[in-house]
């Protein structure tokens, strides 16, 4: 509210006040990383991910009756391994889908404080999310980190921050593979030349 007055020099008079309304409008929420590179052996078991993450909505996070009903979460996916939980973090639901490769994390408590608090307990001091690689896969893979505020502040619908971890798996040395030899041929003496088996195939991924 702006209160409005005039002075003639001497004498001053109120004129009235005008009442502003600001209507709120949502925010898009920060996500950050320690790191945006990390690096995993071939085969590896469930691994924890190296990476620091941190989330945050400071623009939105004061406005009364934020991550109320509905909660602010974080999905992580992974292209080429799958993601896991170690289950020592508090206050948070994870869920698995898409063969494991896709992780949906959320807070169990209300408030922004709870909302953002009880990820980034978890995850900032990255003992909470476990990475594996494919079996035989080596090369890079990308985790990609997308923050949902869930529309939790004024008019703009779900706001998403979104940041990527790249992991680079490490090769190691496989021993081939030789399959497929599963014919009982019979030879013939002095017969032609018999194939063995025409099913055996030999790899080396």
């Amino acid at each position: 509210t702006f209160n409005l007055s005039a002075n003639d020099g001497t004498t001053t008079a109120a004129l009235g006040s005008k009442t502003v309304t600001f209507t709120a409008v949502n925010d898009t929420p920060t996500i950050a990383l320690s790191s945006s590179t990390w690096t995993v052996s071939e085969n590896a078991a469930a691994t924890v991910v190296s990476s620091t993450i941190s989330s945050a909505d400071i623009n939105d996070a004061a406005d009364t009756g934020y991550a109320g009903s509905s909660i602010p979460y974080l999905v992580v996916t992974a292209l080429r391994g799958t993601v896991s939980l170690s289950g020592s973090a508090q206050n948070l639901t994870g869920q698995l889908s898409n063969g494991n490769r896709t992780l949906t994390l959320t807070s169990t408590r209300t408030g922004a404080a709870n909302a953002y608090g009880d990820l980034n307990a978890a995850l900032f001091n990255a003992s909470y999310l476990l990475y594996q690689p494919d079996a035989s896969f080596s090369g890079s893979d990308t985790l990609t980190l997308t923050l949902h505020d869930n529309s939790q502040a004024g008019s703009g619908g779900d706001k998403t921050a979104t940041t990527t971890i790249t992991v680079t798996v490490g090769g190691g040395n496989n021993a081939p593979v030789f399959s497929g030899l599963d014919a009982t041929p019979t030879l013939i003496e002095d017969g032609a030349a018999v194939i063995l088996d025409s099913n055996a195939t030999v790899s080396d991924v």
